[in-house]
């Protein structure tokens, strides 16, 4: 009786180092070779509508992490959209499978070239590994942030059925400039299940540009990528660092 005693208090004791957060993705871009078409390890490009190309960046185009350029990013473009042409049609994905009924946080920074007017970037999340059918709203998440936009609607919330600002679940009438390395912060916070709330945050390494977000949402699956896309434009991408947080048993 001792010893399982002993095994029980062993285990209670270990239980908030299980409960630490663990790391999900991890990609800085710097393993692969400048100009490189093929995606990273982990990583694939998913085109369901128009045409679009992965590319390594040059040389000194990716995030120093401050602001400035440095080392190599990951480079999405796209054509064209899905769902009335709100959501992308392409975007880069990962491939590690979140649960999500888990606690989600992550940063990444993100460039947008100057190609036009009313340029986008899109953080995809949802079981979307393969594509997106635009037809559930449940499918996913997709937050956009778009430069000039002229409605002044700099950041929105869609969900899998939303075809751009006039359904959009949530807006923000901060913009963004091209041409400008940002830092997004990301947190999916589960308050049921597979239901909760989630928020997107961008600053431009000195200061909170601007923070959309919606609560009680609720995805279709429990299992989910993230990815990075643009409805017509091109994006680049660095620095990604996301983890989660496996939930603990009940003890009571």
């Amino acid at each position: 009786m001792k010893r399982l005693t002993t095994a029980l208090v062993v285990l209670i004791t270990c239980l908030p180092c299980a409960l630490r957060a663990q790391v999900a993705v991890n990609e800085d871009f710097e393993s692969s070779a400048a100009n490189s078409i093929t995606p990273p390890a982990g990583w694939s490009l998913v085109q369901t509508a128009g045409t679009a190309t992965y590319a390594t960046s040059a040389t000194n185009a990716g995030s120093n992490g401050s602001g400035g350029s440095t080392g190599l990013a990951g480079q999405v473009s796209a054509t064209a959209g899905v769902g009335g042409n709100g959501l992308p049609g392409a975007y880069l994905v990962n491939t590690t499978a979140l649960d999500l009924s888990d606690p989600v946080s992550g940063t990444f920074d993100f460039f947008i070239p100057n190609e036009a007017g009313f340029d986008d970037i899109g953080f995809i999340v949802g079981d979307v590994a393969n594509g997106i059918t635009g037809t559930s709203a449940g499918e996913l998440l997709y937050a956009r942030i778009t430069e000039g936009n002229p409605n002044a609607i700099g950041g929105i919330i869609q969900d899998g059925t939303s075809d751009g600002t006039s359904d959009a679940l949530a807006s923000e009438s901060a913009i963004i400039s091209d041409d400008t390395w940002y830092r997004a912060t990301v947190t999916w916070t589960p308050t049921g299940g597979i239901t909760g709330d989630f928020s997107i945050t961008i600053n431009d390494f000195s200061a909170v540009v601007l923070t959309v977000g919606v609560t009680g949402f609720t995805f279709d699956s429990a299992t989910a990528q993230i990815g990075f896309g643009s409805i017509n434009d091109t994006i680049r991408l660095d620095n990604v660092d996301f983890t989660y947080t496996p939930v603990g048993p009940d003890l009571d």
